[in-house]
């Protein structure tokens, strides 16, 4: 009995780890290194992030700001992006601020279709007596 539940475990877990490993996965790429043009100043060292199917409807995703030194206001605004012939349209939005700090992170989960296409653009702007606003894309996943 021990070793047939022993048996049906290791091969859940296998089942498991199998099912999860044909998820995909993408990273932020910076679309827009320089400061867009409503910017006054040099702020903000990067954007970083990552996009990951973790189930069959769901998509869990982080994005970091970091800037190159202690900024008054941070913003950072994550937009969740389904692909729709040829535009991307904007399905979810989750904006997030801090003062005082050198760097932002915000994770969170996303209920998507099966066969659609997403990706995650992400907006910062720090303020420090100027005004440094960036934005970054993923590249698209396909929810399989």
């Amino acid at each position: 009995m021990k070793k047939s539940f022993i048996v049906l475990s290791v091969l859940l877990v296998c089942m498991f780890f199998t099912s999860t490993a044909a998820l995909a996965q993408t990273n932020i790429k910076v679309e827009k290194f320089s400061p867009l043009p409503s910017s006054t100043g040099n702020l903000i060292n990067y954007i970083d992030g990552t996009i990951t199917q973790v189930d069959i409807n769901l998509v869990a995703f982080e994005a970091i700001t970091d800037t190159n030194t202690t900024v008054d206001t941070l913003t950072q605004t994550i937009y969740l992006q389904k692909l729709s012939g040829s535009s991307w349209i904007t399905v979810e939005t989750y904006p997030e601020t801090k003062y005082n700090v050198s760097f932002i992170s915000y994770n969170n989960s996303a209920y998507v279709t099966k066969g659609d296409t997403y990706r995650l653009k992400v907006i910062s702007k720090a303020t420090a007596g100027v005004t440094d606003t960036r934005e970054a894309y993923s590249d698209p996943i396909k929810i399989q």
